[in-house]
């Protein structure tokens, strides 16, 4: 598993270094990471052009720049990044939802940023989960499980897409759903698997999925389209 890469954002020293203590004594024990501390915004979002961020705790009203111009900024190439506001301002809590926070903390309750912290590492560390395609019969290449949009069954092979790219590599979407189970993936159709992260629409015999920049239509046989309606308000959980 690739370091794991941690962000503390405030202009405030002593409030970076509070997050910085409770951060360390909570995580250390559960996973390896680097934690880089920054009193600048502008810092942040030049860090976040170098390396992949995975968990940034950040205030939002800061000198120049606000948390959500951050985090903004940072997602644009980074939608993986998992955010937690650690602020005491709580009129910006509805604000804050347009950005999907994983959390929103407020400094009075700091207390309340250990639970957050362990969630948070579970969530980090099963998107570095990774799922090997056999390209050839000599190499795999590693991709990682939450990047995959869907298989599709090709005959004795199986087409693999995600954004920008896909691979197809001998296999049976019966051995793949077995591999990935428990890793929000649902059946759709005998020809199809989805990711249920970038289900876009379910409509009638059609589930949209989210490619990057373009959504495709794909089909929803009437027998499965209960269940994936469950699995999908479930995953909203």
């Amino acid at each position: 598993m690739k370091d794991i890469h941690i962000v503390i954002c405030d202009d405030e020293v002593s409030a970076v270094k509070l997050v910085k203590e409770r951060l360390c004594f909570i995580l250390n024990p559960l996973i390896h990471f680097t934690c880089y501390e920054f009193t600048d915004p502008l810092e942040v979002v030049k860090l976040s052009k170098d390396i992949r961020i995975d968990l940034l705790l950040i205030d939002i009203e800061m000198p120049g720049v606000k948390g959500f111009d951050v985090v903004k900024e940072i997602r644009v190439h980074n939608h993986q990044l998992l955010v937690i506001f650690v602020s005491n301002m709580d009129m910006y809590v509805y604000e804050s939802l347009k950005f999907q926070p994983f959390r929103f903390i407020r400094k009075s309750h700091l207390n309340e940023l250990n639970e957050a912290l362990v969630s948070a590492a579970t969530a980090i560390k099963n998107n570095m989960e990774t799922f090997k395609i056999p390209v050839n019969p000599v190499t795999d290449k590693e991709v990682i499980v939450n990047d995959i949009i869907y298989f599709e069954s090709l005959h004795n092979n199986v087409k693999v897409v995600l954004a920008g790219s896909s691979y197809v590599f001998r296999s049976t979407l019966k051995i793949i759903e077995k591999q990935l189970e428990s890793k929000r993936f649902v059946r759709v159709h005998s020809g199809f698997l989805i990711n249920l992260k970038y289900v876009y629409l379910i409509k009638g015999t059609v589930v949209e999925v989210n490619c990057g920049e373009a959504v495709i239509s794909l089909p929803l046989s009437r027998s499965r389209r209960n269940n994936l309606i469950f699995e999908y308000k479930m995953s909203l959980r």
